[in-house]
């Protein structure tokens, strides 16, 4: 089978289990999404284990938030951008060394980045950006289907 046909059949098998989780989730959690998704903010859920890392997070594609650490939430305001707000007003992000990850379990294609963007351009003052983008085709444009680690130790 050819790497388009393999692709196919693995983003195919794909949106048929997200379909089939996204169904079974409990009444309370998929309002918690739900709304979410409606503010544009996903809530950071905690539950990382980063014990010398300030801000610690991994975002699945879209902007939902697998689990964290250091941040009050994260925003996803256009394609490709993704704000990360970190707890505590002594953080400065000009100041801040971040580490970007691509996470290929989570993400869909193989020519993937993501990237810090110290400018923060595009997300409010005292927040981290990151830009996500597919290099499929050859030209690396914003993508939102990547999913991201971000690390400030």
């Amino acid at each position: 089978m050819n790497r388009k046909a393999m692709a196919g059949v693995v983003l195919a098998g794909t949106l048929v289990a997200g379909t089939i989780a996204g169904s079974a989730v409990a009444g309370g959690h998929a309002s918690n999404e739900a709304s979410a998704a409606k503010s544009g903010i996903a809530q950071a859920i905690g539950g990382a284990e980063a014990p010398n890392a300030r801000i610690a997070a991994f975002v699945n594609q879209g902007g939902a938030v697998n689990r964290s650490k250091g941040i009050n939430a994260v925003t996803h305001p256009s394609l490709g951008l993704y704000c990360v707000d970190p707890k505590g007003a002594a953080f400065d992000p000009n100041r801040a060394v971040p580490s970007v990850s691509v996470d290929w379990s989570t993400s869909l294609g193989d020519a993937l980045m993501a990237q810090w963007r110290s400018s923060g351009i595009g997300c409010p003052a005292g927040w981290l950006s990151v830009l996500t983008f597919d290099g499929e085709d050859g030209s690396f444009d914003l993508s939102d289907s990547v999913s991201f680690t971000l690390v400030v130790s």
